[in-house]
């Protein structure tokens, strides 16, 4: 029947034609879903509260298991801690001269006006 109802047999049998035209015949339906949410966290920041709605899980636990680390991810959280730092040094840096006559000395022998090795 058109336009009715989606039977489990006709779904399964195209999935099991899917991946057997893919050569994944070990793949799960299943898997979809994690590698959709666990490429949804990664790539856009989702929060567990996000996947949470998203997946429909009550438990923050559940959908820590989408939140896998990744070097990409790890490397533009690097990249937007770095943005920051320096944003921060950019305003403040002509004002550090001052904060170290204020903390007690110049901005010559001050913690505040040198850098550490």
């Amino acid at each position: 029947m058109k336009g009715g109802p989606l039977r489990a047999f006709v779904l399964h049998n195209a999935w099991k034609l899917a991946r057997a035209a893919v050569g994944l015949d070990h793949l799960h339906f299943h898997d979809l879903r994690h590698s959709g949410n666990t490429w949804a966290s990664s790539t856009t920041g989702a929060s567990t509260r996000e996947l949470m709605v998203r997946m429909g899980h009550a438990s923050p636990l559940t959908a820590l298991r989408y939140q896998h680390a990744t070097r990409d991810r790890d490397r533009a959280i690097a990249e937007a801690l770095s943005a920051l730092a320096s944003a921060v040094y950019r305003v403040y840096a002509s004002e550090w001269g001052e904060l170290a006559l204020i903390l007690g000395g110049t901005p010559e022998n001050s913690v505040v006006g040198r850098s550490r090795k």
